[in-house]
């Protein structure tokens, strides 16, 4: 099975491509800066991309707590969430 997660914003979208014949796709949509995030049951995945973020310099300088908030918080969430996946599928 083909897995990705696509981070878009502070969302998650998750897509999954079965090998059968009709392809299969579920969409799973997470805010990243939701400290309950590691709570989440996520599908088995191969792969992921983390592409989320808050990427305007004027803004990061005029909220700089928001700027951290979303990119290192977020991002702290999404690998808290992964590695207790990871432990679920052992």
């Amino acid at each position: 099975m083909a897995a990705k997660l696509e981070f878009l914003g502070k969302r998650i979208y998750w897509h999954s491509r079965s090998v059968t014949a009709e392809p299969q796709k579920n969409t799973i949509q997470f805010d990243l800066t939701d400290p309950d995030l590691y709570k989440a049951d996520l599908p088995e995945f191969d792969i992921v991309y983390h592409l989320a973020g808050q990427t305007s310099v004027p803004r990061a300088k005029s909220d700089p707590i928001s700027d951290l908030q979303i990119n290192v918080l977020g991002f702290l969430n999404l690998i808290l969430c992964l590695k207790k996946q990871k432990r679920n599928q052992s």
